[in-house]
């Protein structure tokens, strides 16, 4: 499985640009009224996302949620709500690379390439994960 995820560095590192630019423009529509170039802009950068979930085969969309599991439950959260803030925390992992991406895969195996998909395309906050998850496997 760490050889798949080897394989997708580049596929993870598109994957992130493109959920840090789908994040950056909901903070903005938080702020502003939706507008119609918002609206396209977004619709864009839904399509690149399709465009490259269809081009990954479905053991690669496993490691990559399972990249994404690991970002996201390998590592903790500080909260300072007293100026919006959060910090990571680093805990000190025991398992392998290849330990990690087999616990994390466990029941991923059920999913087809169209519920992977969908868990993708149904996202907007998913940069972090996909950041802490290639640094703990050493992706980055």
């Amino acid at each position: 499985m760490y050889l798949i995820a080897q394989k997708n560095i580049q596929v993870l590192k598109q994957l992130k640009e493109i959920f840090t630019q789908l994040e950056d423009l909901y903070e903005s529509e938080q702020n502003l009224s939706v507008t119609t170039q918002h609206t396209i802009k977004i619709t864009e950068f839904c399509s690149k996302l399709t465009a490259v979930l269809h081009s990954c085969r479905l053991e690669d969309l496993r490691v990559i949620y399972a990249v994404c599991s690991i970002g996201n439950h390998e590592r903790g959260e500080k909260h300072y709500y007293a100026n919006n803030t959060i910090e990571i925390i680093e805990l000190e992992l025991s398992e392998s690379e290849e330990e990690l991406l087999k616990k994390h895969s466990k029941y991923i195996e059920f999913l087809n390439e169209e519920e992977l998909s969908d868990f993708f395309l149904s996202r907007v906050k998913l940069t972090q994960d996909l950041n802490e998850g290639m640094k703990i496997l050493k992706l980055i």
